[in-house]
């Protein structure tokens, strides 16, 4: 799924999308409510980890990792996952029936902002 309208609603082409934090979060946050392995849950361990144990992706924050290791492991990037205690059985249950990636508004309308299309 493509998005023609994403790289400008970024500010940025395909050729310099990720110049920007908000690009870089932008992306990241697409990567983790879209990115899937081959049995459909979260390509990503850490992500396939809290959420399935019933977190909400609450917030993808670039330049939080600025570390030698972390601009490695993540691009500089930090995710926070959110623990509702009300929630987390539903959470749960809707990953593993639905394979859905529970997130926050804001998480999805920042993923709805990436410039690059998931491959």
């Amino acid at each position: 799924m493509t998005r023609p309208d994403r790289a400008s609603r970024c500010n940025a082409s395909l050729n310099g999308a990720l110049d920007t934090p908000n690009c870089w979060a932008a992306a990241v946050a697409d990567y983790l409510l879209r990115a899937k392995d081959h049995s459909h849950l979260p390509y990503d361990p850490v992500a396939r980890f809290h959420l399935g144990n019933g977190a909400v992706v609450h917030a993808a924050h670039a330049n939080a990792e600025v570390s030698d290791k972390g601009k490695a492991q993540s691009g500089g990037t930090m995710v926070n996952y959110h623990y509702d205690l009300g929630k987390i059985a539903q959470n749960h249950e809707k990953l593993a029936t639905t394979k859905e990636v529970a997130a926050t508004a804001e998480v999805k309308a920042l993923a709805a902002s990436s410039p690059l299309p998931l491959l």
